[in-house]
């Protein structure tokens, strides 16, 4: 069992979760949902995408997610970043939403299936 552990976050695996709105958000059948996973192990640097996940045609909510990861290394870590791209230009902007916490997986600990709430940009 211990093994499979080991392999599961050593040898890549995934993160799965779910997307929580705030009460009366906009319907989300036309905006792109960016879930990814970063490397956010040096606080002063930038982070490191090592997996996304794209969702078009969304409805209610919660938002199901999985992500797909290669390797990555136990004494790193890693957090789940969320955009819903309401206006679909690719970048947060007003009207958007996003998370304003971390949300750490996969190492250190932290878990593989993670609840996500998102505010909206103002």
């Amino acid at each position: 069992m211990l093994l499979f552990f080991l392999c599961a976050v050593a040898c890549g695996g995934g993160v799965t979760g779910e997307i929580v709105l705030p009460a009366g958000a906009p319907s989300l059948a036309q905006a792109d949902i960016r879930v990814s996973v970063e490397d956010v192990t040096y606080a002063d640097g930038p982070s490191t995408k090592i997996g996304e996940a794209i969702i078009t045609g969304a409805s209610g909510s919660p938002v199901s997610f999985s992500v797909s990861v290669g390797a990555t290394d136990a004494n790193n870590r890693y957090a789940v970043q969320v955009l819903v791209d309401v206006n679909r230009d690719g970048q947060t902007s007003k009207g958007d939403f996003v998370n304003d916490t971390s949300i750490p997986v996969l190492t250190q600990g932290a878990p593989t299936h993670v609840t996500v709430p998102v505010i909206l940009v103002r």
